[in-house]
């Protein structure tokens, strides 16, 4: 035994030392430079770390040391390919100067990625650039709003490293053979660490965001993704002169109101709008009775349910732009509240101020997603809370977890609504337990077992007490019967009714798209099917309907209660693993996938509401048309989105 622990010993050493001949740094320039370089990448990723735990209310969690020590090791293993690979290819005389060089720019590189890391909460990008107009001014406006204690460490670390580098290499020869030994193990010792991070950080992502990921990745990934990828699929010209189109082109949708049916008059009622993540209708009682969400089945009867409703994209963000501005989102590879959190919008909660209203977001998980905690539609809410909040309510949330029980939320958003005495509120739960991976609903020993579509209606059952309990306390409260209830969904959900699709935000899809809108109203006789197509374009100005106020010029959507209503197509499209665009226009669903082999797909809903029979063969003439205004609108609609507001 002792003869083969010494003989694998000796081989595993050997295959080492191969391995190092053929990839390791040959010049101790190259070691000098790589393990500086390191060092710098490890005060970057703390210095990080600790400004999201000081100064972004963070806490002990996944983004503290130690555990931002090891956001840096794909850095490490990053640098040391560069610098292997600059030794390769600089000339021997030139090879000190161009690591020097390297050096610099590095320290440079990560100053301005530090300022916009604590703005953004991501780093440097091409998006990021494009959306300030190449960029200079805001990106230097950024770095000098950044800077405090932690961030003048940093740059003095830095600094002081670019220094040491100089000093250091003129007695490299002195210690060269222990600088290629320490150099060697360093970056052993961090391949290792970054092949356990690589698990171990999805444990945290909600928390870490983008700091896991490397910075230099980042720009080029993000460039050759916009320079390659996406001008090519959606062009880069803006067609501003494109006009959507008003009436439906060659489908078919019911434009009649249910009959009897006559909007109640409200004088300034209450609103509370519950807004389910991850929530197709077909896995609601509208669709399908087995669903254990029973609120819902108890709310049609004293409401207005709409049977037609879609988000126009399938993924958080963007669905709650397109529903806070009745404008339609951005349609980049990532969304403009990442990078451009000023971004032209007339949002709802603004306008329910000005008339009057006390307004409120609450949400158990965390609204730094995409920034949209910084946004103005969001920052047009007055009262925003989140898991920052709420985790010293919490009983249960330790540092990898994603939110908060669901029960202090709705406990929360019970006292904000009952706060007010005669001022009318709008209050918006933004539910969050219904979000893959479908976790262990708080209260359970351990996660529901089976597959994912087993695991997600636990999920579904656990939110559905907590609304229930919530409706509950709001009619014990006396706030029931004047207050416009609201379910909805920020987008649906796949669980593999297409072949190889779950989950939400690649495809369109009816079941990532196809989502409730059920709405309670006072004063309403009895429930009413509403068979009108709409979108969350439409959900402001239906929602400001009701309530008998004007809706701003700038939004796109339409009341789709109102008698001017017509119905229209919809344009909706997906920008993630998979790339989509498409037309709903009434009965008919038209679909391209930019990237790979997707395709082309036509579907009559009317006939085939779950997409199984794809018609494009025999309905070339209308898909040629449909793809024809796809591009000038998607344009259009990026042009809008993107304008500068108005000071």
């Amino acid at each position: 035994m002792r003869g083969f622990v010494g003989s694998f010993g000796r081989g595993f050493s050997a295959s080492l030392g191969l391995l190092w001949r053929i990839v390791g740094l040959r010049d101790p320039l190259s070691a000098l430079a790589f393990l500086f370089t390191s060092a710098m990448y490890v005060f970057f990723k703390v210095s990080l770390g600790l400004f999201l735990v000081a100064d972004a209310e963070y806490g002990f969690s996944f983004v503290s040391p130690p555990f931002s020590l090891l956001m840096a090791s794909s850095d490490v293993v990053i640098s040391y390919a560069c610098i292997a690979a600059l030794e390769r290819l600089a000339p021997r005389r030139f090879l000190g100067a161009a690591l020097a060089a390297t050096l610099a720019g590095t320290a440079v590189f990560l100053v301005c990625n530090y300022s916009a890391y604590t703005y953004f909460k991501s780093f440097v990008t091409y998006g990021l650039i494009r959306f300030n107009g190449a960029g200079a001014g805001e990106l230097f406006g950024y770095l000098f709003e950044s800077v405090d204690g932690l961030f003048v460490g940093f740059g003095a670390a830095a600094l002081a490293l670019v220094a040491g580098f100089a000093v250091a290499a003129r007695r490299v020869r002195a210690i060269e053979r222990a600088l290629r030994r320490v150099a060697m193990a360093a970056a052993i010792a961090t391949a290792a660490a970054g092949a356990s991070w690589a698990g171990l950080a999805q444990l945290g992502w909600d928390q870490t965001g983008r700091l896991v990921r490397d910075p230099l990745v980042d720009i080029v990934q993000s460039t050759v993704e916009g320079l390659v990828l996406e001008r090519s699929a959606m062009g880069a010209d803006a067609a501003l002169s494109f006009a959507p189109p008003e009436a439906l082109l060659f489908g078919r949708a019911p434009e009649a109101l249910p009959a009897g049916f006559e909007a109640p008059r409200l004088a300034k009622p209450n609103v509370l709008v519950v807004l389910v993540e991850s929530l197709p209708l077909f896995q609601t009682p509208l669709a399908d009775p087995e669903s254990p969400l029973d609120v819902v089945a108890d709310l049609a009867p004293e409401s207005l349910v709409f049977g037609s409703y879609r988000t126009v994209f399938p993924a958080t963000s963007r669905s709650l732009i397109a529903m806070h501005c009745a404008a339609y989102p951005d349609n980049g590879f990532d969304t403009i509240s990442r990078y451009m959190t000023d971004f032209a919008c007339a949002p709802l909660p603004a306008v329910l101020g000005r008339a009057g209203y006390r307004t409120g977001m609450f949400h158990a998980s965390m609204l730094t997603y995409d920034n949209l905690d910084r946004t103005g539609m969001m920052r047009s809410y007055g009262v925003v809370e989140d898991y920052f909040t709420f985790k010293d309510r919490s009983a249960s949330a330790g540092i990898a977890d994603r939110a908060v029980e669901e029960e202090v939320v709705a406990e929360r958003v019970l006292e904000f609504m009952r706060r007010g005495g005669d001022e009318p509120f709008f209050a918006t739960y933004f539910v969050y337990w219904t979000h893959s991976p479908y976790a262990v609903p708080p209260g359970e020993a351990r996660q529901p077992e089976g597959t994912p579509l087993e695991r997600y209606r636990a999920s579904l059952a656990y939110v559905n007490g907590v609304i229930a309990r919530l409706f509950a306390d709001m009619k014990s409260a006396g706030l029931w019967d004047d207050t416009i209830v609201v379910l909805t969904a920020d987008h649906g959900e796949a669980f593999g009714l297409h072949r190889g699709v779950y989950n939400h935000s690649s495809h369109v899809y009816e079941d990532t798209i196809r989502i409730p809108l059920v709405v309670k109203v006072p004063g309403l006789d009895r429930g009413h099917a509403v068979a009108r197509p709409g979108t969350n374009v439409d959900f402001a100005p239906t929602l400001l309907g009701l309530l008998g106020l004007e809706a701003p010029a700038a939004w796109e959507g339409q009341d789709l209660l109102s008698d001017a209503y017509r119905a229209r197509p919809a344009l909706v499209f997906s920008r993630s693993t998979a790339l989509a665009n498409g037309i709903v226009d009434g009965s008919y669903k038209y679909i391209r996938y930019l990237d790979g082999g997707g395709g082309e797909h036509f579907y009559d809903l009317e006939k085939d509401p779950f997409e199984r029979v794809d018609l494009i063969a025999q309905r070339r003439a209308e898909a040629d048309a449909y793809e024809a205004i796809i591009g000038p609108w998607l344009a259009r609609e990026q042009a809008r989105i993107t304008a500068r507001p108005k000071p």
